[in-house]
């Protein structure tokens, strides 16, 4: 079996892992949870543009100044163009945070993100070009490919979530089973492929990113909201990413495994600091109760 279809047969299986996910998302959503965007404008639109807008930027200033590899920043920016991963909301509640906001925020980042990916993507591979490749992606086919493996999901799971409220039991466990199989994929295309972690820049790339996107994100939720609970679940949804979402686009549309090697960094990197950060919210809390 070759390295194309070995590929092919882990991005189809990581696929249906993502769509798992994002439809144990949409179980739980509602209308009115992105009724909250307009009730609270400053903490939404705060999220996205950091989401959006910050991260790609981020990330490519990190590429820039390390002067990494192409495969390494093409992908350091493919994970960049994917915010806001369903762990996030549980990381968010765990620190103290707008749950209802972690939700609508990881809901509508997920449903742009087939617009703003490919544009992230297309940008990165014109700017860091590969040396003996050529490599082009398609907008119309990447964009319909992540509609279909994000926002449909989504909106299966909102239908059947409204119509059969019981669902809402198996949520977890759809959860899972689908982030069950993209982490499996993953361990399974390391073993394959161990060189992946192989490279220092790639590890401090990754942790330079997430470190860097928290921090700013927890600066400008400070400075421009009111509500403590706000700038938590700010700092979290914009400093983890969509490590399920970064991988299927990688495997499934540019099937360059090296660019793999930031994001499977990233993974257990983004574990350590959000709850780290969820555990230091929780001990300010209990301080203050004492005081």
């Amino acid at each position: 079996m070759t390295e194309a279809q070995i590929g092919e047969i882990v991005g189809h299986i990581a696929t249906f892992g993502l769509m798992l996910i994002m439809l144990s998302m949409g179980i739980m959503l509602r209308v009115r949870d992105f009724i909250n965007v307009v009730k609270t404008p400053t903490a939404s639109l705060l999220g996205l543009v950091g989401q959006v807008l910050l991260l790609p930027i981020m990330a490519f200033g990190i590429c820039y100044l390390m002067a990494l590899p192409a495969t390494l920043a093409i992908g350091l920016m493919v994970l960049s163009a994917c915010p806001g991963g369903p762990t996030s909301n549980a990381i968010s509640m765990i620190a103290g945070g707008d749950t209802a906001l972690s939700i609508t925020l990881t809901a509508l980042s997920g449903l742009i993100a087939f617009i703003t990916a490919p544009l992230v993507m297309n940008f990165s591979l014109n700017y860091f070009q590969i040396a003996g490749a050529q490599l082009e992606l398609p907008f119309i086919e990447t964009s319909v490919r992540i509609f279909f493996t994000t926002v449909v999901p989504v909106c299966l799971g909102m239908y059947l979530g409204g119509k059969f409220p019981n669902l809402e039991t198996y949520r977890q466990t759809i959860f899972r089973s689908g982030f069950g199989l993209v982490i499996t994929t993953s361990l399974l295309l390391l073993i394959a492929r161990s060189e992946l972690l192989g490279s220092a820049q790639a590890m401090f790339a990754a942790l330079l990113l997430n470190v860097s996107m928290m921090g700013l994100a927890y600066l400008l939720g400070s400075l421009l909201l009111k509500q403590e609970a706000q700038v938590r679940t700010i700092t979290v949804e914009v400093g983890l990413q969509n490590v399920s979402l970064a991988i299927v686009i990688v495997l499934t549309s540019l099937e360059v495994f090296e660019m793999l090697s930031p994001t499977l960094f990233y993974l257990p990197i983004a574990y350590v600091t959000g709850f780290g950060f969820a555990y230091l919210m929780r001990k300010r809390d209990r301080r203050a109760v004492e005081a």
